[in-house]
């Protein structure tokens, strides 16, 4: 009878930080804190002997604590020891993406999909972003290009069907698909700001018939909050004003630039804000 294998320390740290869940208080000295210091500190005595597991594990606790940029250091660092993993490319893109560049995580997710096309992680994280952020005709293209590949079609079958509504706005619509996917990164990074990497959510979006508005509330889980639920209404709260925030941010950029008319018409004609909620699936 073989024994239970003990969790690595990696493990561990997906199992706390990479999970579905709101973060951890993570000011000096709290909880948080002193669970990063703790498995930081075991991350780094594991260089010597297993620096990919180690680079990988700093990669997650630094993108847990919103520090994205020392993360893709240390992704990177895990990706040159093991070319051949997929895990540091997923975590390379996404930490891209909350770093506000879209462009660079979907290049990223597409390099990967062409080295790993049979890998379902690869696919599936690839075809939800390309959706979440209406690369619809990259879709296409993809499900075109892989009639033999019966994992892409099936998921990217879902993921347009998911959206045939979206897809016939973003057809139709004026909207500039610029200024409509920097403010979906945008909240993106609100909500990933407040929890753990793994954690999910549910967009419902809502055009008019003029195909000129464009709503999205994002349904956040109760059950993400944990032993927080009671606190819930004021973290939903703290982020819709935090991403107005952002908002305000960006019209005033989008003031400056010598297209600022076309950009702020789109602009008014978009909102997006959060909504503790459970949702099973896109409507």
């Amino acid at each position: 009878m073989s024994s239970i294998q003990p969790k690595s320390k990696l493990e561990e740290i997906a199992n706390i930080f990479a999970n579905e869940s709101i973060k951890f208080d993570l000011k000096p000295f709290g909880e948080g804190s002193r669970l990063i210091s703790k498995y930081r500190k075991s991350m780094n005595e594991l260089m010597s002997s297993d620096p990919y597991e180690a680079y990988t594990g700093l990669g997650v606790l630094s993108a847990y604590e919103n520090k994205y940029n020392l993360a893709l250091q240390y992704f990177y660092a895990a990706q040159r020891l093991d070319p051949t993993s997929r895990s540091p490319r997923i975590n390379i893109a996404t930490c891209m993406l909350l770093e506000g560049d879209l462009d660079k995580c979907v290049d990223t997710l597409l390099n990967a999909l062409n080295d790993f096309p049979n890998e379902p992680m690869v696919v599936s994280t690839t075809l939800k972003v390309l959706s979440m952020f209406f690369y619809f005709d990259e879709i296409d293209r993809l499900k075109g290009e892989g009639r033999n590949n019966s994992s892409l079609c099936r998921v990217a079958a879902e993921e347009l069907e998911d959206t045939l509504d979206v897809m016939d706005f973003i057809k139709s619509t004026d909207i500039d698909l610029s200024v409509l996917r920097t403010m979906k990164v945008l909240a993106n990074q609100e909500f990933f700001s407040k929890f753990s990497i793994n954690s999910s959510y549910v967009s419902n979006y809502n055009v008019d018939c003029d195909d000129v508005k464009f709503d999205e509330v994002v349904y956040i889980s109760p059950e993400l909050f944990g032993n927080m639920s009671a606190e819930k209404d004021s973290v939903i709260y703290a982020m819709n004003e935090s991403l107005q925030e952002k908002f305000v941010d960006l019209m005033m950029h989008y003031s400056l630039q010598e297209n600022a008319e076309t950009l702020l018409k789109s602009f008014r004609n978009i909102s997006i804000y959060f909504l503790a909620d459970s949702r099973i699936k896109k409507s």
